[in-house]
C-alpha cells in the first residue's frame, strides 16, 4: 500500500483479464474452422491445465501471445490444402501439441501428453511426411561429423516449425544439449534440400548472422550517439539487421537469421520488443526504423531466461533443449569415427568399450562424492577425455614420433594405459586432494576388478540397473551397432527407470519389440569382473595421478624419474628460483600436450597453488619453438572492451576480416583470474562472454567497422581459483570449451623439498650453526603457515585473512635479505624468523585476540622446533618488538637487527632531518616515537625487497604517507605520486603511469608509487594497478611510437649488460621486467566502509601481490611521546607539561571510546585518527599563545590605567608647589637672553664684509677648474676613439699561441698575405729584411721580410712578448708612414684575408691596425696634453691663495657662532621655562578632569584586573579543554559532549591543571573526585561517562568566544542555545574548515547573514562553474558556502581543505586543479549538508572539523517562541527585534570605547597629564560611554517588560518544539520519512492563523496547541505507511505527557528496554506459561516504585494473571487483585505489566 500522499499523485485504473475463449473463437472462426467454439474452450482449458499442474519455468508462458501462436498453428495448418481430409479437432491439436511441446522439460511432457490426451480423447494425429527432411538430416549429419540422435532429430524438426510459425524463438538449454548443432543441421539440411528441390518454397536456404549481444555494451549494440557531437554511430545489431531486411545478406529469396548467442537480460532484450511483436520493427533511438523482412528471423540462443521478463518470453516461440537427453555418448561416437587409420582403426571398439566400462562408473563417483574445485557436467568431462585422449593417441600411433611408438602387440595395452590416464586427468583432477585420494581409491577398484562392495559403486548400480560394462561378458546392453538408444543417461540418478517420451502406455512386451532391432541382448546379472590390463602401479602414498604412461614401453614410470636434481643457478634471484617438484612436472606436460594439440586449458585451484606461476614459466621458458605468450589478467573492473582491444592490439592482419599472430606462429592467450570480472546486474560477465564468442565462432566483431573479425592460431590458457568470495562462477557454455586441470595445494614434503632447498642455497655462505637450521626453519614456517591458515579464517571485517603460499615464501624471501656478517649464530636466525613472521602474518592481523593466537603459535614453534624458551631475553632480545632493517649502515646496507631503540631513533631522525633539508621539499614534522620507527621498518623491508609492493591499511591521518615518504627517504629511492585535480580523469592517470613506468622502466631509478584511496577518482585506476602489480604493464597503455622510443632505450640498456635481445617484444618484455624490479607500489587504503572489502573482493592482487602493514590505533606510551614533543614549545614548566601529555592522551582515548558508544546508543559515525590528535595539539599551542597574549595584555591595560589614575590624583600637589617656585627664574632668563642679542649685533658687519671677499675669489677659481676640466676631458675622448681598436689587437694576441705561430713558421712557401702581415709587423719593430732577387728579374735584388720573420718565429714567446710590450706612445714615423704607404693601403690587407690564411695572421694584422690608428690620435692628442698640463699648475696657484682667504672667514665665523649658540640656548631656556610654567597650570586642570571623569571606573578596573588575573592562572587547563572541544566534539549531540567534558574537566584538576568550570575544584575537594575518578577509569568503556557527581557543565564560549562576536552570530540566525553558540565558537576557532551537519538549514543561514556583507559566493559541487568560482573566492578574498554536499568531497579541494600554501615570490598560493591561485588571507570556506546522519569516512573527516548543527530543544523552542510572538504579537516581536540590535551596537560601542579608553591610558608614555590629547579623547569617550550606558539601561528595562510579555507564550513554543522532535525521530524508522524545519514552521504558522482566536491568553495557547497538534498528526499520517500511523501517535501522545511531567523516565525505558538483565534469584512461579525472560523482566518491575510488591503479587495469583496471559485482549483486560482496582495505574502503566506477560500486544 502506498502512503496518502503518494497514492493521491496516481489515477486508478481496473484492468480487465481478456477472454481467451471468446478471441479463440472469433479467429477460429474467420480461419475456417466450423466448430470453434469447443476448440477454443479446449484451446484455454490446455493452457489453464497446464499452468496448473506443469512445472513452474522462466520460460514457460501461458498467456495471450500463447494462445495466439497456437491460432496461427491451426490456421496455417487449416489453409495447407494437404490437410484437407484431416479433422478440425486433429489440426488444432497437432497445432497445440507443435507450439508447446518442444518447450517442455522431459518431465512436463508426460503430463502435456495426459492433458492433451484427456481434452482430445481418442484423436490420433497421423505424422506428417518427413522422409525428405530426415534424409537431407542424415547427410548433414555425416558432413558436419555429427550423430543424428532421436532427440536432435525431434529438436530439428521443432526448429523448422517454429521458424515457419514464429518470425522470432528462443533455444534454451545447458551446454551439450545440441543448441547450435540443431541450427547447424537445419541450416546444412536446407541448404541440401534447396540445391535438390530450388523450386521449393519451403527449402530456402538460411544464413546464420551470430553475435553475443554481452560482447559489446549497449550502444555498441544498438547505436549510440556521441554526447560531445552528437552523432549518430549504427551498433553491432542495428548494422548487420539492417542488411538483413535490405537483402544485402546472401539472395532475397534466402532465410536470414540472425542469431543472437548470449545471456537474455531485462536491458537489450527489452529493446526487442517491437522486432518480436507483430510490428517487427526495429526502433533505434536515432529514429530509424528498420522492418523486417518476410524471410528474417531472430533467435536467440541461451542457457535460461531467469532475467527475461514475461513480455519477452511471450512474444518468442521456446525450443528447450536438455543435455542429459542426449548423453555423452554421441561426442565419444563422433570422436571415434575420426579414427580412420591403422592401428586406431582397429582399436575402435575397444576404446568404446573402455568408455563404456569405466566413464559411467567415474561420471557418478565425480558428481556425488568429491568437492569439484569448479562445477563441470559429465558431457564436458567426457569431452575433456576425448580431447586429452586424442592428444596422447597422437605421438605413438598418428605422429609416430620416436620413442614412442610401441610395439603392435601392446597397441591395445599402451591405448587403454592412454585411456586410464586421461580419465584421471580429465575426470578426477577436478577434485580438490581430498576428492583425488577418494578417486584413487574407487578407480583402482575399478580397474582391478575389485569396484564391487565399494558404497559408491553400489549406488551406481542401484541406480544404474542396465550397466554390466564391469564384467567380462557385459557390457552389450549399454551400446548398440548404431550407437546409443536411450533417450537418457544412465549415470545421472534422476534418470533411473524414466520411459520414452511417447511410449508411457506400451508393456514391457511391447517396448522389447519396439526396441528388438537396436538393443542386442538384456544385462548380465553375474559374471567375471572386469581388469585393466594396464594397471597402475601402487605403494606407499602413490596414487593414479603421480604415474604417467611410456608409451614406447607400454609401462607406467613416476612423474619425478629422469627429471634432474635442482641446483640452483649462480646469481639467481630469490623470485627467479623455481624448485621442479612432482605437481609442476606433471601440469607443465599436460599443459604442453593439450596446447600443442589446440586445446584450450583451464587451470583451477586455490590461491597460492602456483597456477600462474607455472603458467607464466611454462609459456616463456619452456614452451616449444612456434608458440607466443599473450597474457591478461582480469579483475573485477576488467570489461569486454579491454579485453578485445588488448588482444586486437597484438594481432597482425592476415587477409581481410582475418587476424592472428605473425605467421609461423601461434599465440598462446593466458587470462589469469579468468572469473574475476564482475557480474552485471543481471549476472552476465562480458569479457566472459566475448572470450566465449571467440571460442564458439573464432572471432568477434570490429567495434568501428562492425565487421566480423575472425581470430586464427590462437589458444587459450586460464586459470581461476574455485568460485567463491570475490570470485564467481562462470557460466558453464564457456566452461565446455576448457580441459580444466586442477591445480592442488602442494603437499608438505613437496613444500619442505622446495624451501629446504631454498633455504641452503640462501644459507651457503653462514656460518655452521646457521646452515643447520635449515629443515628447522623450513618446518617452523611450514607449521606458521598451517596454524595461522587454520585458526584466522577470513571474515567479512577480515576478508584479506586469506594466507597463500605466497605468504610462506615472503618470510624465506626475508631471510634471504640478511648477511652472514650479522646473523651469525642460531639465536640470531631465530629472531630473524621471527620477525620475518610477524612482518608476513602478524601485521596484517586486525584485533589483539588474533594477535594473541600469533604469538602463543610464535613462541610454541620455537620451543619445537628450535629447543628455545621465546619469553627468554637471551632468545628474544632486551625488546619487546623485533626490528630489522637496512637503514642503520649507510655503507654496507646489511639487513640486520636494530636492537637498540636509542640509535634506531637516532638514525631514523636523521634520515628525517636529511630529508627535511632537502631543498624545494615538503618539510615533515613528524615525531619519531617506536610505533612509527616499526612502521618505518616494515615499509622499508617492503620496498627493498624485489617485486616488493605494500598495502598499508589505516584511517585516515594513521601516518601511512608521511612514514612511507620517510622510508622512500631512507631508502634513496624516488617517491612518485599523482595530484588530483577536478578534471582528473583517465587520460592524465594514464600520463602519469607512462611517467613513473618510464622512470623505472627506460630510466631504471629504483621507485616507489604511493597512491591513496581517496585518489581513487575512478574504479579502473585500481584496475590498472591490479595489472602492475600482476605482471609489471597495463594493456594498451603505450602508443606505437611510445614503444618504439622504449624498446630504443632499453635496447641500449641491455647491451650496457650484456643482453641479447633480438626481437622487440624481448626488448618490451625486458622494460617491462625492469619496471616489476625498479617499481614498488605502496597503497594507502582506510578499512572504513565497504569500498575497502569490496576492494580486495574485486582485486585479488592487493592482497596476493602486496604486503600487508595494518596501522593500529598509536599506543599510549606514541601519544604522550607526541604530546611532549609539542608542548615542549610551550611556555610551560615541566610538570605542567608532563600533566598536559598525560591528560591529551586520556583526551583523544576517552574521544576514542565515546565515538564508539556514539555509534552504538545514536547510530552515529564519528572517526578519532592520529590527526585529531595532532590537531588537539596544534590547537592547544595556538589558542594558548593567543588567549595568554590576550588576557595577559587585557589585564595589563587595566593595570596599567589604573597606575595613571592614581599617578594622577598623587601630581596635584606637587604641581602646585612647583609652579609657584618656576615664576622668580622665568623672569632672570628674560633678561639675560636681551644682553647677548645686543653683543652679536656689534659683530655682525664684519663678519660679512670678510665673506663677500672670498666669495669673489672662489668664483674665479672656479671658472679656471672649469677650463682645465674641458681640455681635459677632450683629450680621454679623442684617446677614447683608438682604445678599442688598441684592446681588440690586444685580445686578439691573447688568443695565439705557440702552436699557431709554429704553423706559420713551418710554411714552405707561405700565401701572400701571411707575407704582407709578418713584413707590415716587422717593419713595426724596426727589423731590416733580407736582400734576395726578385724572382722576376734575377738582376734585381728586393727586400724580403719572410727569412727574418722565420727567425723571430723561432722564439715565438719572445715575439708574442714584444708585440705586447710595443712602446705604442712612441712609434717611429719612419715605420710607420712606411706601414701606411706599403701594406695599410692594400685591399688584402684586412683581418678577414688575413684570418683565411691563418689565426696569427689575422691576430697580428690587427695588431698592425690598432697601431696605426692609436698613433695617429697620439699626435693630435700630444699638444692638448702639454696644454693641460699648464692649465693644471695655474689653477693650483689660484686655488693656493683662495684658501688663505677661506681659513681667515672660518676663524671670524667661528667667533660669532660661539655668540650665536650663547643666545639660542638663552632663548631655548627662556622658552623651556615658559611652557613649563604654562604645562604645569595645564596638568593641574586636566588632573582635576581625569579623576572626575574616570574615577567611578577604579573600583570596576581593579575588579577586572583581578578577575583576569585568576583566568590567567586557569587559562592553561581551560584552553586544554577547549581545543579537546574544537578537536574532537563537533560532531556529537549536547548530551556526549556533556558526558565527555564532565570527565575532563575532573581530570584536569585532579591532574592539577586548574580551569575556571563552576565547582570543579570543590567537587574535586567534596570526595566527588573520587568517583570523577572511577568515571575516569571506566572512560575508556564508557566513551568518557559521567560520573557519580554532578556534571560540570564546561562552557565553550567563555573560554574562546568573544561575547560581542557572539551576540551579533544570534542576531545573524545562530540559534541562542549554548551548543550552537559553542558551534559557532567551534567554527571561528578551529584551524581547519568547518563541514556542518545541517538538516534543518540552521547554519547555512547564519553563514549567509554573517557574510553577506563580504560578497558570500554560495555554490553546490554540481556547478558547471564550481572551480572557476572558488578560484575566483580564494584569489579576491571572498567567504564561499558550499551547500548541500554529499558523504564525499571533491577530490579537487584536498589543497583548500588542507591550506597546502605555498610562496611564489613574495605572494602565498594554493594549487587548485591545474590552476596555481594567489591565496588571499580573508578567504574563508563554509561546508554544510542536508544529510541527517551522514557517514564521513577519516579521509573526509580528518581533513574538516565536523560540526553538528542538529537543531537542539532549547533553541529550536526559542525560535518557535519568535514565530508565535512574531504572528501574535508582531508589534512587540519588532520592538524586541530592534532592542536586539540596538543593544548589540550599544554593546560593540561601550565595548570599543573602554578599549580606546585602556589603550589611550596605556599607550601613553610617561605622565599622562602632559598629553592634552589623551585626556580630551579620554573625556569625550567617557562621556559618550555614559550616554550609551544610560540608553542601555533605558532599552533593559523596556526589554524585560517586553520579555515578560513573550514568556506568556513559551507553553506553546515548548509543546511545538516536542512535536518536531517526534516528526524528526520518524526517520529512524524508515528514511523515507523526512521532515524540513520550513516546512514544520509553515505547518506551525498555518495553525497559529486557522486557530481559534481569544483574547484570554491560557485561552489563546490551548487553542494554539491542540490546533497544531491536530494539524501536525494529519499531515504526517498522510506520509505514513498504514501501519506507521498507529507508532506515530503513540510518540505523540508519549512526548505530549512527558511535557506535561506526566510519565515517569524510569517507567518509560522499562516500557522501551523490560530493564537490565542480571542473575534473577527468585524462582519462576509459574514456569509452564512464563518464560524465564518475561519472569526475569516482572523482577526488575518491582524496582519501580509503582510497582513494589508485584513479583510477590505473581508469584501468589499465578492462576489470575494466567488469565491475563491467556486473554485475547489483555489489554483490555483488568489486572489482578489490587493492580487492576481504584485507578491505581495510569494508562502507561497498565502497559508496563503486559510487556513481560504478552509482549506482542
Amino acid at each position: 500500500e502506498l502512503p496518502d500522499n503518494l497514492k493521491s499523485l496516481f489515477r486508478s485504473v481496473a484492468m480487465m483479464v481478456p477472454d481467451y475463449a471468446m478471441i479463440a473463437e472469433i479467429i477460429l472462426y474467420s480461419f475456417g474452422y466450423l466448430e470453434a467454439k469447443d476448440l477454443a474452450r479446449k484451446i484455454v482449458a490446455t493452457y489453464r491445465l497446464c499452468s496448473e499442474q506443469l512445472s513452474s519455468q522462466f520460460h514457460y508462458d501461458y498467456g495471450m501471445r500463447a494462445v495466439m501462436a497456437v491460432l496461427r498453428a491451426a490456421g496455417n495448418l487449416k489453409r495447407d490444402k494437404a490437410n484437407a481430409a484431416l479433422g478440425e479437432d486433429v489440426l488444432v491439436l497437432r497445432a497445440i501439441v507443435d507450439v508447446n511441446l518442444p518447450k517442455f522439460l522431459s518431465p512436463d511432457i508426460p503430463l502435456f501428453n495426459g492433458i492433451a490426451r484427456d481434452l482430445f480423447p481418442g484423436v490420433d494425429v497421423p505424422p506428417p511426411d518427413r522422409d525428405l527432411f530426415l534424409g537431407a538430416m542424415r547427410r548433414s549429419c555425416h558432413d558436419l561429423g555429427l550423430q543424428l540422435e532421436e532427440v536432435v532429430q525431434e529438436k530439428v524438426i521443432q526448429l523448422y516449425e517454429m521458424m515457419i510459425v514464429r518470425h522470432g524463438f528462443m533455444l534454451v538449454g545447458m551446454p551439450w544439449s545440441g543448441k547450435t548443432a540443431a541450427t547447424q543441421i537445419l541450416a546444412k539440411s536446407m541448404r541440401l534440400l534447396h540445391d535438390e528441390h530450388p523450386d521449393d518454397p519451403r527449402w530456402q536456404p538460411i544464413h546464420l548472422v551470430v553475435l553475443n549481444p554481452k560482447s559489446v555494451t549497449l550502444g555498441q549494440l544498438y547505436g549510440r550517439t556521441d554526447p560531445v557531437t552528437k552523432e549518430w554511430t549504427n551498433g553491432v545489431l542495428a548494422t548487420h539487421y539492417r542488411n538483413c531486411a535490405s537483402g544485402k545478406v546472401g539472395e532475397e529469396e534466402d532465410r536470414k537469421w540472425l542469431v543472437f548467442d548470449g545471456p537474455v537480460d531485462a536491458i537489450w532484450i527489452e529493446n526487442m520488443n517491437t522486432v518480436l511483436d507483430d510490428n517487427k520493427k526495429l526502433c533505434l533511438t536515432s529514429g530509424d526504423v528498420i522492418k523486417m523482412s518476410g524471410l528474417m528471423t531472430m533467435m536467440f540462443e541461451a542457457e535460461d531466461l531467469k532475467e527475461a521478463s514475461p513480455a519477452t518470453v511471450s512474444r518468442v516461440g521456446m525450443v528447450f533443449m536438455e543435455p542429459k537427453r542426449m548423453g555423452w555418448r554421441p561426442t565419444v561416437q563422433s570422436w571415434l569415427a575420426t579414427l580412420t587409420e591403422e592401428p586406431l582403426a582397429g582399436l575402435r571398439e575397444h576404446i568404446a568399450a573402455l568408455f563404456e566400462w569405466a566413464v559411467p562408473p567415474l561420471l557418478h563417483f565425480i558428481q556425488n562424492g568429491p568437492k569439484q574445485l569448479t562445477p563441470v557436467t559429465n558431457i564436458e568431462l567426457v569431452a575433456s577425455m576425448v580431447n586429452m585422449l586424442d592428444a596422447l593417441l597422437d605421438a605413438p600411433f598418428k605422429s609416430k614420433l620416436p620413442d614412442s611408438v610401441p610395439a603392435a602387440k601392446d597397441h591395445s595395452k599402451v591405448v587403454e594405459a592412454l585411456f586410464i590416464m586421461s580419465a584421471t586427468w580429465c575426470i578426477g583432477s577436478v577434485t580438490d586432494s581430498k576428492g583425488r585420494k577418494q578417486f584413487d581409491v574407487f578407480f583402482r577398484a575399478l580397474l582391478g576388478g575389485e569396484a564391487e562392495g565399494h558404497p559408491v559403486f553400489e549406488d551406481f548400480r542401484v541406480k544404474n540397473p542396465l550397466y554390466d560394462a564391469h564384467l567380462v561378458e557385459g557390457g552389450h546392453a549399454m551400446r548398440a551397432g548404431e550407437g546409443d538408444v536411450r533417450e537418457f543417461d544412465c549415470v545421472d540418478p534422476a534418470d533411473e527407470a524414466k520411459p520414452i517420451a511417447g511410449q508411457e502406455d506400451l508393456s514391457p512386451a511391447q517396448l522389447v519389440e519396439r526396441r528388438a532391432g537396436r538393443w542386442l541382448q538384456e544385462p548380465v546379472k553375474e559374471g567375471t569382473p572386469r581388469k585393466s590390463v594396464s594397471a597402475v602401479p601402487s605403494g606407499g602414498d602413490k596414487t593414479v595421478f603421480d604415474f604417467v604412461v611410456s608409451t614406447d614401453k607400454a609401462a607406467w614410470r613416476d612423474w619425478m624419474a629422469g627429471v634432474p636434481t635442482f641446483a640452483v643457478p649462480e646469481g639467481a634471484s630469490f623470485n627467479s628460483i623455481m624448485v621442479p617438484t612432482l605437481d609442476t612436472v606433471r601440469n607443465e606436460w599436460i599443459m604442453e600436450l593439450l596446447i600443442t594439440h589446440h586445446h584450450h586449458v583451464l587451470a583451477v585451484g586455490d590461491t597460492g597453488t602456483g597456477k600462474s606461476v607455472q603458467i607464466l614459466a611454462k609459456l616463456f621458458e619452456r614452451m616449444p619453438e612456434g608458440f607466443a605468450p599473450m597474457v591478461l589478467n582480469f579483475s573485477a573492473q576488467t570489461s569486454a572492451n579491454q579485453t578485445q582491444d588488448i588482444i586486437d592490439g597484438k594481432m597482425n592482419r592476415r587477409r581481410k576480416g582475418v587476424y592472428g599472430p605473425p605467421l609461423g606462429t601461434r599465440y598462446v592467450i593466458f587470462v589469469d583470474d579468468l572469473n574475476m570480472p564482475q557480474r552485471e546486474k543481471y549476472f552476465a560477465q562480458p569479457p566472459i562472454e566475448l572470450l566465449r564468442q571467440w571460442c564458439d565462432y573464432s572471432g568477434w566483431y570490429d567495434r568501428k567497422e562492425r565487421t566480423f573479425r575472425q581470430i586464427v592460431d590462437t589458444v587459450l590458457i586460464a586459470a581461476m581459483g574455485p568460485p567463491g568470495g570475490g570470485r564467481t562462477r562462470i557460466t558453464q557454455r564457456y566452461v565446455r570449451h576448457f580441459n580444466v586441470l586442477g591445480f592442488t595445494p602442494f603437499a608438505d614434503e613437496e613444500l619442505t623439498r622446495i624451501f629446504i632447498t631454498i633455504t641452503a642455497w640462501s644459507l651457503g655462505a653462514f656460518p655452521t650453526s646457521v646452515k643447520a637450521m635449515s629443515k628447522s626453519l623450513v618446518a617452523a614456517t611450514l607449521d606458521m603457515y598451517d596454524t595461522i591458515s587454520s585458526k584466522l579464517l577470513p571474515t567479512p571485517t577480515k576478508s584479506h585473512y586469506t594466507f597463500n603460499l605466497r605468504d610462506l615464501s615472503k618470510v624465506f624471501q626475508g631471510i634471504n635479505q640478511t648477511h652472514p656478517d650479522v646473523v651469525s649464530d642460531d639465536g640470531s636466525m631465530v629472531r630473524l624468523w621471527a620477525h620475518e613472521c610477524e612482518r608476513v602474518f602478524h601485521d596484517r592481523l586486525t584485533t589483539d585476540p588474533d594477535r594473541q593466537v600469533f604469538q602463543d603459535t610464535l613462541a610454541e614453534l620455537v620451543r619445537k622446533h628450535f629447543r628455545k624458551d621465546w619469553a627468554s631475553p637471551d632468545v628474544r632480545g632486551p625488546n619487546e618488538h623485533i626490528v630489522f632493517g637496512n637503514f642503520m649502515n649507510a655503507k654496507t646496507r646489511h639487513y640486520e637487527e636494530c636492537a637498540d631503540p636509542a640509535a634506531l631513533i637516532k638514525v631514523m631522525e636523521a634520515y628525517l632531518a636529511d630529508f627535511n633539508s632537502m631543498p624545494g621539499g615538503k618539510r615533515m614534522d613528524l615525531v619519531l616515537f617506536m610505533n612509527a620507527i616499526e612502521h618505518v621498518a616494515r615499509i622499508s623491508r617492503i620496498i627493498n625487497l624485489p617485486l616488493g609492493n605494500a598495502l598499508l591499511v589505516g584511517v585516515g591521518g594513521s601516518g601511512r604517507k608521511s612514514l612511507t615518504t620517510l622510508a622512500v627517504a631512507a631508502a634513496e629511492m624516488k617517491l612518485f605520486e599523482i595530484e588530483i585535480s577536478k578534471s582528473y580523469n583517465m587520460t592524465e592517470w594514464r600520463d602519469d603511469l607512462k611517467r613513473v613506468l618510464m622512470q623505472a622502466g627506460k630510466d631504471g631509478k629504483p621507485t616507489v608509487f604511493l597512491f591513496s584511496d581517496t585518489q581513487v577518482v575512478n574504479e579502473s585506476f585500481i584496475e590498472d594497478i591490479n595489472n602492475i602489480l600482476n605482471n609489471g604493464e597495463v594493456p594498451n597503455l603505450w602508443e606505437s611510437d611510445e614503444r618504439a622510443m622504449i624498446q630504443e632505450d632499453c635496447a641500449k640498456a641491455a647491451r650496457k649488460l650484456k643482453l641479447s635481445l633480438s626481437t622487440p617484444q624481448e626488448v618490451f618484455s625486458f622494460f617491462v621486467d625492469r619496471c616489476r624490479q625498479n617499481l614498488h607500489i605502496v597503497l594507502c587504503f582506510s578499512p572504513i566502509g565497504e569500498a575497502f572489502r569490496r576492494r580486495l573482493r574485486m582485486f585479488p592482487s592487493l592482497v596476493n601481490c602486496c604486503t600487508i602493514d595494518w596501522f593500529t590505533s598509536w599506543p599510549s606510551d606514541a601519544l604522550e611521546a607526541v604530546a611532549l614533543k609539542h608542548v615542549q614549545e610551550t611556555d610551560l614548566d615541566a610538570v605542567t607539561r608532563r600533566s598536559v601529555a598525560t591528560i591529551c592522551q586520556h583526551f583523544h582515548q576517552s574521544a576514542r571510546s565515546l565515538t564508539e558508544s556514539f555509534r552504538s546508543e545514536a547510530r552515529r559515525h564519528n572517526y578519532v585518527t592520529p590527526t585529531s590528535y595532532l590537531e588537539l595539539l596544534g590547537q592547544f599551542k595556538r589558542s594558548l599563545k593567543a588567549k595568554r597574549s590576550q588576557v595577559s595584555s587585557e589585564r595589563q591595560r587595566y593595570v596599567v590605567g589604573l597606575e595613571k589614575l592614581n599617578d594622577a590624583a598623587t601630581q596635584v600637589a606637587g604641581l602646585q608647589k612647583q609652579l609657584e617656585e618656576m615664576q622668580p627664574v622665568l623672569v632672570q632668563s628674560q633678561k639675560d637672553t636681551a644682553a647677548l642679542m645686543e653683543e652679536i649685533q656689534e659683530k655682525l658687519p664684519g663678519v660679512e664684509e670678510v665673506r663677500g671677499r672670498v666669495s669673489a675669489d672662489a668664483e674665479v677659481a672656479a671658472k679656471e677648474e672649469a677650463a682645465v676640466k674641458a681640455v681635459a676631458d677632450e683629450c680621454e675622448a679623442d684617446l677614447a676613439e683608438a682604445m678599442p681598436a688598441l684592446e681588440s689587437a690586444i685580445r686578439a694576441l691573447n688568443t695565439l699561441d705557440e702552436k699557431d705561430l709554429k704553423f706559420v713558421r713551418s710554411l714552405s712557401s707561405p700565401s701572400s698575405v701571411i707575407v704582407m702581415v709578418l713584413s707590415a709587423v716587422l717593419v713595426m719593430l724596426g727589423e731590416k729584411p733580407d736582400r734576395i732577387k726578385d724572382p722576376a728579374d734575377p738582376t734585381k735584388k728586393i727586400d724580403d721580410f719572410w727569412g727574418p720573420a722565420k727567425k723571430l718565429l723561432n722564439n715565438s714567446k719572445g715575439f708574442l712578448a714584444r708585440l705586447m710590450d710595443f712602446d705604442r706612445d712612441n712609434i717611429s714615423p719612419k715605420s710607420i708612414g712606411k706601414v701606411r704607404e706599403q701594406f695599410l693601403t692594400n685591399e688584402d690587407f684586412n683581418e678577414d684575408r688575413a684570418g683565411q690564411a691563418s689565426i696569427a695572421a689575422k691576430g697580428m694584422c690587427a695588431w698592425v691596425v690598432a697601431m696605426d690608428k692609436y698613433e695617429r690620435v697620439a699626435k693630435v692628442v700630444a699638444p692638448k696634453k702639454a696644454a693641460l698640463a699648464e692649465a693644471k699648475g695655474k689653477l693650483e696657484v689660484t686655488q693656493a691663495k683662495l684658501a688663505e682667504k677661506q681659513a681667515a672667514l672660518k676663524k671670524v665665523e667661528d667667533e660669532l657662532g660661539v655668540l650665536q649658540s650663547k643666545y639660542d640656548a638663552a632663548v631655548a631656556r627662556k622658552e623651556e621655562l615658559a611652557r613649563e610654567t604654562e604645562l604645569c597650570a595645564k596638568k593641574l586642570e586636566r588632573a582635576e578632569q581625569l579623576i572626575t571623569s574616570l574615577g567611578g571606573e577604579k573600583d570596576r578596573w581593579t575588579q577586572r584586573a583581578e578577575d583576569l588575573g585568576r583566568l590567567l592562572e586557569a587559562l592553561t587547563g581551560d584552553v586544554l579543554l577547549a581545543s579537546g572541544v574544537v578537536s574532537y566534539l563537533g560532531a556529537f549531540t549536547i548530551e556526549f559532549r556533556g558526558r565527555c567534558t564532565d570527565d575532563w574537566v575532573r581530570q584536569c584538576v585532579q591532574a592539577g591543571l586548574p580551569c575556571s568550570v563552576p565547582g570543579a575544584a570543590e567537587a574535586v575537594a567534596a570526595g566527588t573526585a573520587a568517583s570523577g575518578a572511577a568515571a575516569a577509569a571506566a572512560s575508556a568503556a564508557d566513551g568518557g561517562a559521567a560520573s557519580d557527581g554532578p556534571r560540570l557543565e564546561f562552557s565553550l564560549s567563555s573560554v574562546l568566544g568573544n561575547p560581542i562576536n557572539i551576540q551579533q552570530w544570534h542576531i545573524d540566525g545562530l540559534p541562542t542555545d549554548s551548543f550552537s553558540t559553542d558551534n559557532g565558537v567551534i567554527v571561528a576557532e578551529s584551524r581547519r574548515w568547518p563541514l556542518m551537519i545541517d538538516p534543518q538549514g540552521q547554519a547555512n543561514k547564519w553563514v549567509k547573514n554573517m557574510e553577506k556583507d563580504n560578497n558570500l559566493v554560495v555554490l553546490k559541487q554540481t556547478d558547471a562553474s564550481f572551480l572557476r568560482s572558488m578560484e575566483n573566492a580564494i584569489q579576491f578574498g571572498q567567504p564561499v558556502l558550499l551547500e548541500n554536499v554529499g558523504e564525499e568531497l571533491d577530490p579537487s579541494l584536498e589543497p583548500v581543505l588542507l591550506k597546502v600554501l605555498f610562496k611564489q615570490g613574495a605572494q602565498w598560493c594554493i594549487r587548485l586543479g591545474d590552476a596555481t591561485v594567489e591565496y588571499d588571507e580573508r578567504f574563508r570556506l563554509y561546508v554544510t549538508t542536508k544529510y541527517r546522519n551522514p557517514h564521513y569516512l577519516p579521509e573526509t573527516s580528518t581533513k574538516v572539523t565536523l560540526l553538528n548543527f542538529m537543531i537542539t530543544p532549547a533553541g529550536l523552542q526559542d525560535q518557535l517562541l519568535g514565530v508565535v510572538v512574531a504572528a501574535e504579537r508582531p508589534d512587540l516581536e519588532k520592538k524586541r527585534n530592534e532592542l536586539v540590535v540596538q543593544s548589540a551596537a550599544n554593546n560593540r560601542t561601550l565595548s570599543e570605547l573602554e578599549s580606546r579608553i585602556l589603550r589611550v591610558l596605556s599607550e601613553s608614555e610617561g605622565n599622562i597629564l602632559e598629553d592634552e590629547t589623551a585626556i580630551q579623547v579620554l573625556n569625550e569617550s567617557k562621556r559618550l560611554a555614559n550616554e550609551i550606558a544610560e540608553k542601555q539601561k533605558a532599552a533593559a528595562a523596556t526589554e524585560k517588560e517586553i520579555e515578560d510579555t513573550r514568556a506568556g507564550y513559551t507553553p506553546v513554543a515548548s509543546h511545538t518544539a516536542r512535536l518536531f522532535f517526534v516528526t524528526a525521530d520518524m526517520g529512524n524508522i524508515d528514511p523515507m520519512y523526512q521532515y524540513s524545519m520550513t516546512w514544520f514552521t509553515n505547518l506551525f504558522l498555518a495553525s497559529i492563523r486557522n486557530s481559534k482566536k481569544s483574547d484570554n491568553l491560557g485561552a489563546r495557547i490551548q487553542s494554539l496547541n491542540d490546533h497544531f497538534t491536530y494539524s501536525l498528526y494529519k499531515n504526517v499520517c498522510r506520509s505514513l505507511f498504514e501501519r506507521h500511523k498507529l507508532l506515530f501517535s503513540f510518540l505523540l501522545c508519549i512526548r505530549i505527557l512527558q511535557g506535561r511531567g506526566e510519565v515517569d523516565e524510569a517507567e518509560w525505558l522499562f516500557l522501551l528496554t523490560g530493564g537490565v538483565a542480571m542473575e534473577n534469584p527468585h524462582p519462576n512461579p509459574a514456569p509452564e506459561w512464563l518464560t524465564e525472560k518475561a519472569w526475569g523482566e516482572l523482577c526488575r518491575l518491582e524496582s519501580l516504585s509503582a510497582f513494589s510488591g508485584i513479583r510477590d503479587h505473581v508469584a501468589a495469583n499465578a492462576s489470575g494473571w494466567r488469565a491475563v496471559y491467556d486473554a485475547e485482549a489483555p489489554h483490555e483486560t483488568d489486572l489482578p487483585g489490587e493492580w487492576g482496582s481504584l485507578g491505581r495505574l495510569s494508562r502507561l502503566q497498565r502497559l508496563l505489566p503486559l510487556r513481560p506477560t504478552r509482549p506482542g500486544k
